[in-house]
Parts: structure tokens; sequence; C-alpha cells
């Protein structure tokens, strides 16, 4: 079994001037800068490697003092000249200091090989990769991501109020989709697989997802917070299809014992189903508030079409209505 190490919690004591840092002075990409009122965390990963940092304000970082990681190493092919680009990007008088001061903390180390992801080609524009290879694990990959975009796609030009209201009796919204996907992705393509994510949900930890928290979203969880949350989950599931397989165990706590014990595969193929169950619930929520329907609407036809269309469905329902009560003379 290959062991691989892909995140780096580092404790800091500014969260802003840290991702400053390292984006713009050392050139990390930055993966994802998420804010809630719950907490502040922010991902960001060298050019050519396979394991990332984190830097915000997450339990376990805020338990260790800022500063106190040591050890850590950056490795590159050739120091000098990473010191030279780094330092020279951007102008070199406090970046070169900077920089000076990260190699007497051994950041900055010799090559050593880095290894290879399947798929690390095909990263979706929005966070999530596009599964653009072969076989049954693309297959499944592709699919889910055209689910994840479709739920997406559901929330577009739709008021702060529609997003949230309830639209059936069980209180579906868009909004709400979108907060419980989230966790279903975390849940069963990290946890379950052996991956905790860094990224931790309140509703998760504090167990209120239990009585459906995850199912709407409060008044001070905005859009944005949300959407971007939902789309920095896809990532850490993304990096467990690409890096363990589909026949890597799993385990399922929360599952009847008898079934508890699984592959990643099985529950691949359960959040596809799930991911594209609630991507229809999300058209059919959207076309009930303001008509708009599914992405080939247009497609396959102009509003005559569509309006002979719904006249002949009713039409071969009317042929079943029950009669009414007989009127009285």
């Amino acid at each position: 079994m290959d062991w691989t190490l892909e995140v780096v919690l580092l404790p800091v004591s500014d969260i802003d001037r840290s991702i400053a840092f390292y984006r713009d002075q050392v050139g990390f990409a930055l993966d994802h800068d998420t804010r809630t009122e719950q907490m502040h965390i922010a991902q960001l990963t060298p050019a050519g490697s396979g394991c990332s940092i984190v830097v915000g304000d997450l339990p376990a970082q805020t338990e260790m003092a800022p500063g106190s990681m040591r050890g850590l190493q950056l490795c590159v092919a050739d120091a000098a000249a990473a010191r030279q680009g780094a330092a020279g990007s951007r102008g070199r008088g406090e970046r070169d200091h900077r920089l000076r001061r990260a190699r007497r903390r051994d950041v900055v180390r010799v090559q050593r090989p880095r290894r290879q992801h399947v798929g690390d080609d095909t990263t979706h524009p929005e966070g999530g990769r596009g599964g653009s290879g072969t076989g049954v694990a693309a297959d499944l990959h592709r699919y889910l991501q055209q689910s994840r975009d479709g739920v997406l796609a559901a929330l577009e030009g739709v008021s702060e109020y529609d997003i949230r209201r309830p639209m059936t009796p069980s209180a579906t919204n868009l909004l709400g989709l979108v907060k419980h996907l989230a966790g279903v992705e975390l849940g069963y393509l990290g946890d379950c697989v052996g991956r905790p994510s860094p990224v931790r949900l309140p509703w998760v930890d504090d167990e209120s997802v239990w009585d459906s928290a995850d199912m709407w979203a409060t008044a001070d969880q905005t859009r944005q917070e949300m959407v971007e949350l939902y789309r920095v989950t896809w990532q850490h599931p993304d990096r467990s299809i690409d890096q363990l397989g589909l026949d890597a165990p799993a385990y399922v706590s929360w599952w009847p014992e008898a079934r508890r014990e699984t592959t990643l595969g099985s529950l691949l193929v359960r959040l596809v189903a799930e991911t594209a169950q609630h991507a229809g619930h999300a058209d059919i929520v959207r076309e009930t508030i303001d008509g708009r329907a599914g992405r080939d609407h247009d497609e396959i036809g102009d509003a005559t079409w569509w309006a002979r269309y719904v006249e002949r469905v009713q039409q071969a329902a009317d042929a079943h209505r029950a009669p009414g009560p007989a009127a009285r003379s």
C-alpha cells in the first residue's frame, strides 16, 4: 500500500498575510480561500507538488503556536535558482530577506521525484477534475462532475429568498441541496476511505446533521459561502478517486453493521447516484420557482412546442381522471 502526504496544516498568526506570502512571494498556487462565520482556511500548493499546505483557524492549528512548525522540506531541483526566482518575482528587498529566513528554517532542500497522480492534467475550472481519462472510474468521475455542475447551475439568477425557501412539504430548497451535498462528498470519499478532509463542517462535528441541519442554510450562511464550500469539497474526493482506486477498502460507520465494510468504488457509485438525484431535484425546484427548465429545454422545442406537448400529456392524464360527484337535481 502506498502512503502519501497530501496536506500539512501550518499554524500562523495572520492568515491573510500568510496567504500573500506563499502565493505572491514564494509562488504557491492558491487552491481555495474559504471564509465563513465559523472558520477561515486556505489551501496552497507548490508548483509540481502532490502535497499542499493549509493555513487557517482549524482547531488543530489554533492548538499550535504560530511559527512552531519546523523541519518541513520544500524540494526543488536547484535551490539557488528557486531562491533567485522567488526573490525576483516582484521586487527583491523584503522578499529576499524572507526567503533567506525561510532557508534558515530548512524550507529549501534537494530534489525528490514527485509521485504522479492519475488525472492531474484534467483539473476542472471550478476546482474539481473533469475525469477526462478512460475506464469505469473516469466515466463515474465525469458523470459526477456533470451532476455537480448541474446542481450549481440551478442557482443561477435566483434571488436570495428563492434559493432558501422550502419548495416541497419536506422543505426541499436549492441552497440546502448544495450544503447537503458538500457533506456527502466529504463523508463518503473522505472519512469513509481513511482520508479525513481538513475542511470540517460544523453541522457534522456537532452532529446536528442528524437533525437535518445540512438540508437548509441558516440566515447568516451566504450563497457565496455555500457555493464556494461545495466547490472546495470537490477537490478532496477527486484526489481519493485518483489515488486510491475503486477497489480501496471503505467503512461507513452509520450504515447497518452488515454493510459497513465496502469499497471506494461502491461509495463512488452511490455518490454519483445521489448527486444526480439531487441535481434532478434542483431542476424541478428551479422550474417551480420561475419556469426555467433543464439545460436542454430550448434545444428540444420553442414555447409553442412545449405548450402543445404539455397539452398532450394533460389529455392523456384526463382520460384517467376520477369522475366528480354527480350533480344534484
